[in-house]
């Protein structure tokens, strides 16, 4: 394994994603990352099994083993067994026999975001026998950064454990869907409620546009019939404009609310 194949760098657990929370600092480690265009233990198999990365320094056996390993993985490849037990059965092969080393780096990552004690020291949440089994497998996990098979024994190991972490996530997330639905049913009350307001206002300044030109309206023609009425009992016109808009302003407010209970539906 050359100094190429190991990655140093500090590990953040997905748990403190979105949650607001500092993560914590991480131990560096050394772990093995995955092959650039790796997308399956296959493929890496395929990567590494290769039997041209035997030829220098020359090595019969591993040319003749590495060669057989190779077809056996292309010949899964082209069936579309890429996920199958026998994957991990050539893979463990190449380890044993050709000292060739795969990468840990996804299954690290995932058991670190089960592992860390630290997960299980948040307040209000505090779990001891979880810490201590935590720190349990933790340790396994760092003393085995590289080596991909004891980190499967680890996770088969901690099964129950990540299956009991699984389900207080999925807590937490249905926690969390039913907080952000109260949020934007709260929002949306709150936009319902300003909608009403503004139609309010909007509704108040016509109806006081309406009742204004009402009392204009029917001012005017009061005025009108008034001084017909006083022109034909040969009296003094014109009347006095106070006069006709005494009498017709309670006629106007009148008619203004008798049309403002007719659109309530009152």
């Amino acid at each position: 394994m050359s100094e190429d194949d190991i990655r140093f760098i500090p590990v953040t657990p997905n748990d403190y994603k979105g949650t607001g929370e500092s993560a914590p600092v991480m131990p560096k480690v050394n772990y093995i990352p995955k092959p650039s265009g790796c997308n399956s233990t296959l493929d890496e198999v395929l990567l590494r099994c290769n039997p041209s990365n035997f030829m220098d320094p020359y090595d019969k056996a591993k040319v003749e083993l590495a060669n057989v390993l190779y077809s056996k993985a292309l010949n899964l490849r082209s069936k579309g067994n890429a996920e199958s037990s026998w994957v991990k059965q050539l893979r463990n092969q190449a380890i044993q026999q050709l000292g060739i080393v795969f990468s840990t780096e996804a299954l690290y990552n995932e058991l670190m975001g089960y592992c860390d004690p630290r997960l299980y020291t948040k307040q209000g949440a505090y779990d001891a026998a979880k810490v201590s089994r935590a720190n349990e497998l933790y340790a396994l996990i760092i003393e085995n950064a590289t080596n991909i098979q004891t980190l499967e024994e680890v996770k088969e190991k901690a099964r129950t454990f990540i299956q009991e972490r699984n389900k207080e996530r999925e807590e937490e997330k249905a926690r969390e869907e039913r907080r952000q639905r109260r949020i934007e049913e709260h929002r949306q009350k709150e936009r319902e409620r300003i909608e009403k307001e503004k139609e309010k206002v909007t509704n108040s300044c016509f109806s006081t546009f309406r009742l204004i030109i009402f009392i204009l309206m029917m001012g005017m023609f009061g005025l009108l019939s008034i001084n017909l009425i006083l022109y034909k009992m040969g009296m003094p016109y014109p009347a006095p404009p106070i006069i006709s808009l005494l009498i017709t302003t309670p006629l106007a407010i009148w008619l203004e609310l008798y049309i403002r209970k007719s659109e309530r539906g009152e």
